[in-house]
């Protein structure tokens, strides 16, 4: 089935993505992964559920076809990214033989060459093409990727829990519950690694081109800048100690009881009215005093909504 989307504009990869370009793109992200968000009956869609069914396999190959990644392009990366593309790939079993809930549709090549902005002359904000990577897994995902191998560095750290606040806020307006934004972040993270995981295998097995080297080369390095500004590195060593001291653990579905009392403290947003920087904090703190924008050097403003508990 197919639609003609003209006129619409691309964006280059390696160039020209911006904050504005991001903010539309994470709330199709959002529109995506909302309704579907939790939904267990995607689990008996077999076609949407590939990553899980070759866990173990993805585990072994991809390692493989990293290494074989860092040979090829020892050349044009220095030997600090080197052996953190290394350490991250021993820790790549841990990362694709757990990917649990919370799940939803994933595009799972979120990247800006997917993306046709003002498609229609403007009736679709952003159209997302490419879908050949759908899968079943966690949305941030999505977001961690788009976040880390399109924008510089600097603009991504200046911008980046802005962006993920509005995805996250679009996912609560979207109809998602029992997330919190501690969770949301802990999994954004974490998922920060996955543009390693696969675009240096996908690099070994896609057509070598000048243009294809650039691409995954400038994606990789801003990625592995991500990892580092996130500390994901640390996350994942803790979940492959858990994973080795767990063992192979078979279990029947697990179903919370409803009496169990949800967590009651939540996180209260803080903005600034100037240029949107976010911050999350508790109202403990928001009482010792809101801090200023590091932007813009003006008091955040505390959002104050109905029903929060301390």
């Amino acid at each position: 089935l197919l639609e003609d989307l003209s006129p619409a504009s691309s964006v280059n990869q390696l160039t020209g993505f911006s904050v504005e370009h991001a903010r539309r793109a994470l709330d199709q992200a959002a529109a995506l992964h909302a309704p579907m968000w939790g939904d267990d009956t995607l689990a008996d869609v077999d076609w949407l559920n590939h990553t899980r069914a070759t866990g173990e396999a993805l585990a072994q190959l991809a390692p493989m076809l990293t290494e074989s990644f860092c040979e090829r392009y020892a050349a044009d990366l220095d030997d600090a990214l080197l052996a953190q593309i290394r350490r991250l790939n021993a820790l790549a079993p841990a990362f694709w033989t757990t990917q649990d809930g919370p799940l939803t549709v994933i595009h799972a090549d979120f990247r800006t060459d997917n993306m046709l902005f003002d498609a229609k002359a403007g009736e679709y904000p952003v159209a997302v093409v490419d879908w050949q990577t759908v899968d079943r897994g966690n949305g941030l995902l999505d977001v961690a990727f788009l976040l880390g191998t399109a924008l510089e560095p600097d603009t991504r750290r200046a911008h980046e829990q802005e962006l993920v606040s509005r995805y996250f806020d679009a996912l609560i307006a979207g109809g998602v519950r029992d997330y919190d934004w501690q969770q949301c972040w802990i999994d954004y993270r974490r998922h920060a690694c996955y543009a390693v995981y696969f675009l240096a295998p996908a690099a070994m097995l896609v057509e070598r081109t000048e243009r294809g080297d650039q691409m995954f080369l400038t994606m990789i390095r801003r990625a592995l800048v991500q990892i580092t500004d996130l500390d994901t590195e640390t996350l994942l060593e803790r979940l492959k100690a858990i994973v080795e001291k767990l063992g192979p653990f078979p279990h029947s579905k697990l179903h919370p009881s409803p009496a169990l009392k949800k967590q009651s403290t939540r996180m209260k947003k803080a903005e600034c009215e100037c240029c949107g920087y976010v911050i999350r904090l508790t109202r403990k703190w928001a009482d010792v005093g809101i801090p200023d924008c590091p932007v813009d050097k003006k008091p955040l403003k505390l959002e104050d909504r109905m029903g929060d508990e301390d």
